[in-house]
């Protein structure tokens, strides 16, 4: 497809971009873990997907084939998006011959990182390599050449990877329909991220194509500062605080929201809470902030703005058990009210 355009003045300019049909997008779908469950950090999720492809068939009838080219990315969510290194590197072949830790065809990434990482001009020389194909240079076997990637993307790919540090948090990744990955112990895993990619074989002319499935995942103690939502009150720092943070400024009226949680194997809640001023209530509800309210606790007054206290109700199972959860302050006409550190859900 070619578009020419021309101004009032005569100036013109021309842009073309290729189309190739004939390959659809695979679907791709986790069944177990879903988008809003909860994890224990250090303890194994079990995962299982399927995929659907238009040409190629579906998962269920290949999962020799079909699992040996799922890719599955597990890390702790430190905010942000995933690095464009990275996420070129999941769509392309890289992770076929590649393992961040140890050796299957090709080196392990780390190895890479820690031999080049301070050599003067080994950035561009790898560049040189992913592009061109090598020899030699890890073993016998050869590296085949990566011509159709861009050398600006494969300088995004080379650096992500000396980017590498070991004991950092970096990605988990594995391949398999099927398999269990452990989140990091410790408290400050609050969310992990759960990627399952498949890449196709492509449909000549048309290329591969990447599908995708994602499920965020979250510790059942909730940081308030983590919300998905905050209607009124506001996010404050404070040092002791759970997360170094916690929502105040909170009036009547006020609430935030946690978006798509799974309270079927929960039976209680747990908030920790401050007052110097008003204290009152807090109020969960399902869907939506009028919906069914499914506990409702007492804030009392505690004589500081960060001296914490402990309060625990039991919980309504709401129907259906998945979903927005809003949390709301209550205490008609006062403001002032309280702050918030967290909110725990438990079995």
């Amino acid at each position: 497809m070619e578009l020419h355009v021309r101004d009032a003045e005569g100036g013109e300019g021309t842009t073309a971009m290729a189309i190739t049909a004939g390959n659809t997008l695979p679907v791709v779908s986790l069944e177990s873990p879903v988008n809003g469950d909860f994890f224990t950090p250090g303890q194994p999720i079990a995962w299982r997907a399927k995929v659907k492809d238009a040409e190629e068939g579906d998962s269920a009838d290949s999962p020799d084939s079909f699992g040996a080219r799922l890719l599955v990315s597990a890390v702790v969510e430190r905010g942000g998006e995933t690095p464009p290194g990275l996420a070129l590197m999941k769509s392309a072949d890289c992770f076929n011959c590649h393992a961040l830790n140890q050796k299957i065809v090709g080196p392990a990434l780390l190895d890479i990182a820690d031999k080049y990482r301070q050599v003067a001009g080994a950035l561009e020389a790898s560049v040189d390599r992913v592009q061109n194909g090598s020899t030699g240079v890890w073993g016998p076997l050869p590296m085949l050449p990566h011509g159709h990637h861009t050398r600006d993307q494969i300088h995004h790919m080379v650096s992500w990877i000396y980017g590498l540090q070991p004991g950092s948090e970096t990605p988990q990744l594995l391949r398999g329909l099927t398999g269990e990955v452990t989140p990091p112990g410790g408290d400050k895993a609050r969310r992990f991220v759960i990627d399952a990619t498949f890449t196709d074989a492509g449909n000549a002319p048309a290329g591969p194509l990447s599908g995708k499935a994602t499920a965020t995942l979250r510790t059942r103690r909730l940081e308030a500062e983590d919300n998905d939502g905050l209607t009124g009150a506001r996010i404050l720092g404070g040092g002791s605080a759970g997360g170094g943070k916690f929502v105040g400024a909170i009036d009547h009226g006020h609430y935030l929201k946690f978006a798509a949680l799974n309270l079927n194997q929960v039976s209680k809640v747990t908030c920790r809470t401050a007052s110097a001023g008003q204290g009152g209530w807090i109020e969960i509800h399902a869907a939506s902030p009028g919906g069914p309210l499914l506990a409702k606790l007492e804030v009392p007054v505690t004589g500081g703005w960060e001296t914490w206290q402990e309060t625990t109700v039991s919980l309504s199972k709401p129907d259906p058990a998945r979903g927005d959860v809003f949390v709301i302050f209550t205490n008609p006409g006062k403001g002032g009210l309280m702050n918030l550190d967290w909110i725990r859900f438990d079995p």
